[in-house]
C-alpha cells in the first residue's frame, strides 16, 4: 500500500469518526431498553420494541429535559398490562413525541405530560384505558386510541388544559366513567375529530369537553350511546359537528353552524344557530331549545310525537327563514317577551301551530310564515304584531287566527287593500 493511500483512508477514517461524533454531540440517541430516563436536549429514537413487564408501575421512558425529539420510528412500547405511564414528561417544556405505537397501559396515562409546549404526534393507542393526559399549550395530532379492552376510562382519552389543539384524531371503542372522551380547557381548539361507540358506563359522562372560547369544528360522535351527553361547556363555538345517536341529553354550546344532531338529543340554550339540522326518530322529540337566534335552521321528526319545534325558548329571540317539519301543535311556543318568528314554513301531518306560552308573554311579532297541516293556528293576543302568514290546511276547515292584531284577513278573500294580511287557504 503507498504511502499516499495510506493517506487517504486514513483521512476517510476520521471523516466518518468526525461525522459519528458530530452526531453524538447533536443528540441522537437509540432507546432499546427500559427504563430511560432523557436528561439532555436532543433527538431520541426507538431502536426496537419495548416490551413492558405485566404490572410494571415504573415510566418506561422518562422525558427530564427540553428541546426533545422523541422519535417511537414506528415501534411499539407495550406488553403488560402496565401500570405506569409509558412516556412520562416531566419538569421541562418543548418536546415532541411521534410516530408509533403504545399498548396496553392500564391504570395510569400512556402518555403523560405534566409540563407545557408538548406536541404528540402520530401515535396509536390500543388497549390503553388513559391514552393522554397533559397540560397547557399541548398539540395532539394525527393520533388514534381504540380498543379499551375492558376498561373503564375515568380521567379521558385525550385530555389537556387551556391553548391546545386537538386536531385529526379518532377515538373508538371506549367506555367512560365520570370523564370526557376528549377535553381541552380555554381558548383551545377541537377539530377534525371523530368518536365512535365511546359509551358512558356510571356517572356523568361526555363525549366532548370545551373551556370558554373554545372551537369545536369538524367533530363527528357516532353513535351517541345511551346516557352518555355529547358536550360539556356552554362557552363552544360549533362548525360542523355531526352528532348522531340515541342520548336523551342536549347538545349545548355558544354558537352553532352547519351542525347536525340526529336522534334523540336537541338544541339546548345556544347563543346563535345557523344553517344546521335537529332531526329525531321514532322515539326523539328534537328541536331548539332556549336558543336567542336562529336563522335557517331544520328541526324534524320522523313521528307526530315530537311536539315542540321551537319552544320555551327565553325572550328576546328571533327565528328567521328556518323549517320545522311534522310535529304536533304547538309547533312554536313563545315564552318571554320580544320574540320575532318570520319567513318560516310550518309543515306537519297533524297540527301547525304558533302560539304563546302564558299571558305573560308579550310583544311578539310573527311575520310571512307559511303553516302547513290538518289544523293551523296562531293564537297570540292583542299586543302582538301577525301579519303576512298564511295559513293552508290539507283536509278540514280548521283553521284559525285569533287574538291577533294589527292586520288580520281570517278568510281567503285577499285583496291589494290589505297587503299584510294574514291569509286561510281551506
Amino acid at each position: 500500500m503507498t504511502p499516499r493511500l495510506m493517506r487517504l483512508m486514513l483521512a476517510a477514517w476520521l471523516g466518518v469518526a468526525g461525522a459519528i461524533v458530530s452526531a453524538r454531540a447533536a443528540g441522537v440517541y437509540d432507546i432499546a431498553s427500559m427504563p430511560y430516563t432523557i436528561n439532555a436536549p436532543g433527538h431520541y429514537r426507538l431502536a426496537s420494541s419495548i416490551n413492558v413487564p405485566a404490572s410494571n408501575t415504573t415510566p418506561v421512558i422518562t422525558v427530564n429535559a427540553s428541546s426533545v425529539l422523541l422519535d417511537l420510528n414506528g415501534f411499539t412500547i407495550g406488553g403488560g398490562p402496565s401500570l405506569a405511564p409509558a412516556i412520562s414528561i416531566v419538569n421541562f417544556p418543548d418536546v415532541t413525541v411521534q410516530n408509533g405505537f403504545i399498548a396496553h397501559v392500564r391504570g395510569a396515562p400512556a402518555i403523560h405530560a405534566q409540563v407545557v409546549n408538548v406536541s404528540i404526534r402520530d401515535i396509536t393507542f390500543f388497549q390503553c384505558d388513559q391514552p393522554v393526559q397533559a397540560t397547557t399549550r399541548t398539540v395532539i395530532e394525527g393520533c388514534l386510541a381504540w380498543n379499551g379492552a375492558g376498561g373503564i376510562s375515568t380521567n379521558g382519552v385525550f385530555v389537556t388544559a387551556g391553548d391546545s389543539v386537538i386536531r385529526d384524531c379518532a377515538v373508538s371503542d371506549f367506555r367512560l366513567s365520570g370523564s370526557s372522551a376528549v377535553a381541552v380547557g380555554e381558548g383551545s381548539r377541537i377539530e377534525g375529530v371523530v368518536l365512535r361507540d365511546v359509551v358512558r358506563t356510571n356517572n356523568t359522562a361526555y363525549a366532548l369537553r370545551a373551556g370558554t372560547n373554545s372551537i369545536i369544528d369538524r367533530v363527528s360522535l357516532l353513535p351517541l350511546n345511551g346516557e352518555l351527553r355529547p358536550i360539556d361547556g356552554n362557552h363552544a363555538r360549533l362548525r360542523a359537528l355531526v352528532a348522531h345517536g340515541d342520548s336523551t341529553f342536549a347538545l349545548t354550546g355558544h354558537t352553532a353552524t352547519e351542525s347536525v344532531i340526529w336522534g334523540r338529543p336537541h338544541y339546548f340554550s345556544f347563543e346563535r344557530v345557523t344553517h344546521s339540522i335537529s332531526y329525531g326518530g321514532t322515539s326523539g322529540s328534537p328541536g331548539f331549545s332556549r336558543c336567542k337566534n336562529l336563522f335557517g335552521v331544520l328541526a324534524a321528526a320522523n313521528t307526530t310525537n315530537a311536539l315542540v319545534a321551537f319552544g320555551n325558548l327565553n325572550g328576546p329571540w328571533t327565528v328567521r327563514r328556518s323549517l320545522a317539519h311534522r310535529f304536533n301543535a304547538p309547533t312554536v311556543r313563545f315564552e318571554g317577551m320580544h320574540a320575532s318568528f318570520s319567513e318560516n314554513l310550518i309543515s306537519t301531518f297533524s297540527g301547525a301551530g304558533i302560539s304563546r306560552l302564558s299571558s305573560s308573554d308579550r310583544f311578539h311579532a310573527v311575520r310571512d310564515n307559511h303553516l302547513v297541516g290538518t289544523t293551523a293556528s296562531i293564537a297570540m293576543s292583542s299586543d302582538c304584531w301577525v301579519e303576512g302568514n298564511s295559513l293552508a290546511l290539507t283536509t278540514g276547515t280548521n283553521a284559525v287566527i285569533n287574538h291577533v292584531t294589527p292586520i288580520t284577513n281570517p278568510g281567503n278573500n285577499f285583496n291589494t287593500d290589505q297587503p299584510r294580511a294574514n291569509v286561510v287557504i281551506y
